[in-house]
C-alpha cells in the first residue's frame, strides 16, 4: 500500500506543477499566441485541463482499496475504448453537418515523358457561395501587447465565390489573363472589388480570372493552372510568391514512409476534429479573456512591438512574429540551399514549363513579407537589444546585439535577390513591389494590416498599380522561348538594390 501512496503522491504532485508552473507570458505574447488564464500557453493549459483529472482520477485509485487486477485492467480498456469510439461517431457526425470551408479532390497528370503519372491536390472553395465578414484589425489573443494600439480601420469584407469554387464575378467564365497565387492573391481581408486582379484588370480593361486560393503553395498554384488550362486557355500568367509561407518547407510536399503518411494523416485528421476545434475555441474564447488585462513585465522583446513610425502626417503601427523576420535573416547561399527553397523551385519549374508548352506568358510578382518591407524604415530608432531580444524567441545561437543588427540589415533583401536571379537564369519576367508598397508607407498610408500578414486595400492597389506599369512597358504577349526579357534587367536591378537605405533619411522621427 505505501507505494501506492507513493506512486499516488506523485501524480497529484505533477499536477499541482501543471497548475503552478506558468508559461513565458512574454514569449507568447512575442509569438502572438494566446495566453490563457493569464498564465499559460495552449499545450500547456491543453495538459492541465486534459491530462490533470486524468492524474487525479489515478491517484485516487491507487489511494483506493481496489485491487489493481486484471479485472480492472479490462474495465479501464473496455471504458477507454468505448470513449474513443464514441468520439469517432460523434466527430463523423459533426464532419457530415458542417459546412466544407474548402473541397479537396485528386489531380492527376502525366509528366514529360518518360516520367509517370504525378498526384496532386486541388483545393477550392464551395462553389457559387458568398461570405460576408466585418473584419477588426486587432490581436487575436486577448492578452496580448501592452497598450495595443487600434489597428486598420474595420471593414465590411464581400467575398463571391464562382462555380469553380474561385473568387471571381459570376459573369466570368474565361479570361486570357490568369492570375495565380495564395491569399495574397485571392485576397485576405479585403473585398471583392479590392483584390489586386481585380483592381489591374479595371485598369487594363480585360478581365483577370482568379486562380488563387488561400494556403496554396506554389505546388497548388501548378496544379491549379494545370487543372484549369484547357478551359481558360490563357496567353498570360500572373504568379504571385509569397517570401512569407512559399519558401517555407511543407511536410506534406516532401517524400515519407507509408507509416510517417499514416501517422500524418492521423494527426493532421485530429488537429482539424470539430470536437478538437471547439474545444481549442472554447479554451481560447473563454479562457484566454481571464486575467488577460494583468501587468505585462517590461522587456526589450515588446518594447518596440507594435512598430510604430510616423509619416506624411499620419502615425502607422505594424506587428509580426519573429519567425517572419528571422526567416529574412539568410546568407543568399544559406537561402538558396534550404529545403523549402528548393522544394518551391521545383513547382515553380514545372510551373514554367507547363507556361513554355502552351507559350504562355508567364510573370512572377514577388509579395514581400511585412518585416522586409517595414523594417529599413525603422532601422535608425531600433536598438540593436530590442531586434536582439525580438529574434531571440524564434532562433537560437545570434550573435551579440551590435552584430546581430548589422547582419539582418545586410541579409534583409538576400531572398528576393536569390528569387530574382533564379527568375534571370530562367528567362522569366518578374517584378517587386518591395519599393513601391515602402514608397506609399513612407507617403502616409498603411500597405500592411497592423496585427494581420496581409496587405491592406492599399497594399493592393500598389501592387495593381506595379503590374500595370510592367504590362503598359512590355505590353506584348511573347512565347517564353523566345522572350528577350525586356524590362528584366531593370526589374532585377531595382530588386538588388530595394535595401533603400536612402528611404531612412525619410522618416519623421
Amino acid at each position: 500500500m505505501t507505494a501506492r501512496k507513493n506512486l499516488a503522491l506523485l501524480l497529484l504532485i505533477a499536477v499541482a506543477m501543471l497548475w503552478t508552473l506558468p508559461s513565458d507570458v512574454i514569449e507568447l505574447i512575442v509569438r502572438q499566441e494566446d495566453v490563457i488564464l493569464g498564465r499559460y500557453s495552449e499545450n500547456h493549459a491543453y495538459a492541465a485541463l486534459v491530462l490533470g483529472p486524468l492524474l487525479i482520477g489515478a491517484a485516487t485509485l491507487l489511494l483506493s482499496r481496489v485491487a489493481l487486477d486484471r479485472q480492472l485492467f479490462f474495465r479501464v480498456s473496455a471504458v477507454t475504448l468505448s470513449g474513443l469510439f464514441a468520439f469517432s461517431v460523434v466527430d463523423l457526425v459533426a464532419r457530415r453537418l458542417a459546412e466544407p470551408r474548402y473541397l479537396v479532390e485528386t489531380l492527376e497528370q502525366r509528366d514529360r515523358w518518360p516520367h509517370d503519372w504525378q498526384t496532386g491536390m486541388l483545393r477550392t472553395r464551395p462553389p457559387n457561395a458568398r461570405y460576408a465578414v466585418h473584419f477588426v484589425d486587432e490581436p487575436d489573443a486577448a492578452r496580448s501587447y501592452p497598450d495595443a494600439p487600434s489597428g486598420f480601420p474595420p471593414v465590411d469584407i464581400t467575398l463571391s465565390v464562382d462555380h469553380r469554387g474561385f473568387r471571381n464575378p459570376p459573369s466570368l467564365a474565361s479570361s486570357e489573363i490568369v492570375a495565380l497565387g495564395d491569399s495574397f492573391t485571392e485576397g485576405s481581408r479585403v473585398s471583392d472589388d479590392e483584390i489586386w486582379p481585380i483592381r489591374l484588370a479595371r485598369s487594363l480593361g480585360t478581365p483577370i480570372y482568379n486562380l488563387g486560393m488561400a494556403g496554396g503553395s506554389p505546388r497548388d498554384y501548378r496544379n491549379h493552372l494545370f487543372a484549369y488550362l484547357d478551359e481558360l486557355k490563357p496567353k498570360t500568367v500572373l504568379c504571385t510568391v509569397y517570401e512569407g509561407n512559399d519558401f517555407r518547407l511543407h511536410a506534406s510536399h516532401e517524400p515519407q514512409s507509408w507509416l510517417a503518411e499514416r501517422l500524418e494523416e492521423a494527426r493532421s485528421r485530429l488537429k482539424s476534429s470539430p470536437i478538437v476545434l471547439a474545444f481549442r475555441a472554447f479554451v481560447s474564447d473563454r479562457l484566454g479573456g481571464i486575467h488577460a488585462d494583468a501587468p505585462v513585465p517590461e522587456s526589450p522583446a515588446l518594447s518596440w512591438m507594435p512598430v510604430e513610425f510616423e509619416a506624411g502626417g499620419g502615425r502607422q503601427f505594424y506587428s509580426f512574429k519573429p519567425r517572419r523576420l528571422t526567416q529574412l535573416d539568410l546568407t543568399e547561399r544559406e537561402f538558396s540551399e534550404s529545403k523549402g527553397w528548393k522544394m518551391a523551385k521545383k513547382s515553380l519549374l514545372e510551373l514554367i514549363r507547363i507556361c513554355r508548352e502552351h507559350e504562355i506568358r508567364l510573370i512572377f510578382i514577388y509579395a514581400p513579407s511585412k518585416p522586409h518591407v517595414i523594417m529599413p524604415m525603422i532601422e535608425e530608432r531600433l536598438s540593436p537589444e530590442q531586434l536582439h531580444a525580438f529574434s531571440a524567441y524564434r532562433k537560437a545561437g545570434l550573435p551579440t546585439a551590435a552584430e546581430f543588427k548589422k547582419r539582418f540589415f545586410d541579409r534583409i533583401d538576400n531572398s528576393e535577390i536569390v528569387f530574382f536571379r533564379f527568375c534571370e537564369v530562367e528567362e522569366i519576367e518578374c517584378i517587386s513591389p518591395t519599393a513601391a508598397l515602402r514608397e506609399r508607407a513612407l507617403e502616409g498610408q498603411q500597405v500592411y494590416y497592423t496585427y494581420d500578414q496581409h496587405w491592406s486595400r492599399i497594399g493592393h492597389q500598389v501592387v495593381a498599380d506595379s503590374m500595370r506599369r510592367h504590362l503598359e512597358s512590355n505590353p506584348s504577349t511573347r512565347s517564353l522561348s523566345t522572350d528577350p526579357r525586356s524590362g528584366f534587367e531593370r526589374s532585377l536591378h531595382d530588386a538588388i538594390s530595394i535595401s533603400s537605405r536612402g528611404h531612412r533619411a525619410t522618416l519623421d522621427p
